[in-house]
């Protein structure tokens, strides 16, 4: 009974649609990957954040390649984080 709607609220206008490696902003998002903290840290750093679309796309366009080089009819993946 502690928590506000404001805590949680989905829409932040002083908010872009997107984390600074081009993942969505979205309330139902699960942190698996790189927090605030390791936001804040990669700045303090002078890191540049990578793109995480453009980083997909690149590691599925090698892998379809590769897919095709061999000849494959396909291949089976699993998730390890499921």
């Amino acid at each position: 009974m502690n928590t506000h709607y404001r805590d949680t609220r989905k829409i932040d206008p002083s908010r872009g649609a997107t984390l600074g490696d081009g993942s969505a902003i979205d309330a139902y998002r699960i942190e698996i990957g790189r927090t605030e903290l390791a936001f804040r840290e990669f700045e303090t750093a002078g890191i540049e954040l990578p793109n995480l679309a453009n980083m997909r796309q690149f590691r599925l366009d090698r892998l379809v390649s590769h897919v095709a080089e061999r000849d494959y009819g396909g291949i089976l993946m699993f998730d390890p984080l499921n």
